[in-house]
């Protein structure tokens, strides 16, 4: 069981206090960690970023997946992680997952999409416009 409570008042910190008195039970013994809250990102931003790679993969001739592997290679930090071949255990490096970068580390990342874009003269729909609309469908 994983629960977390964002507390941003002090109403919201005496909610949470009163939900870990009635639903922690005392056995088996649990956990309960207080750590700063950092945001990830939106799902409004993940669904931009994709319309985005629907671009970059019509202009280029990629998949999406493929668009999002190389521009997260090109502008995401990259980390070291475990990996299996042929039964062996190998350390590769592969960049971050987006799904655990903040809010602005994301728009950060879009930043630097965009302006890939226009070097690359590839048009990118926003929140609002039609062509965003349409871009989210595929």
């Amino acid at each position: 069981m994983k629960n977390f409570i964002v507390v941003r008042t002090l109403l919201d910190r005496d909610r949470a206090a009163e939900a870990v008195m009635k639903t922690v039970p005392s056995n088996p013994p649990f956990c309960v960690e207080i750590k700063e809250y950092r945001e990830t990102r939106r799902a409004a931003q993940n669904r931009l970023l994709w319309a985005w790679y629907q671009c970059f993969a019509k202009e280029t001739g990629y998949s999406k997946s493929e668009v999002h592997d190389k521009l997260g290679g090109r502008f995401l930090d990259l980390v070291e992680v475990d990996a299996f071949r042929d039964g062996e255990k190998i350390k590769i490096i592969r960049p971050v997952s987006t799904a655990g970068i903040t809010v602005s580390e994301f728009s950060e990342y879009l930043k630097k999409i965009e302006i890939l874009a226009i070097d690359l003269d590839i048009k990118l729909p926003f929140f609002g416009e039609e062509t965003y609309f349409t871009a989210t469908k595929v």
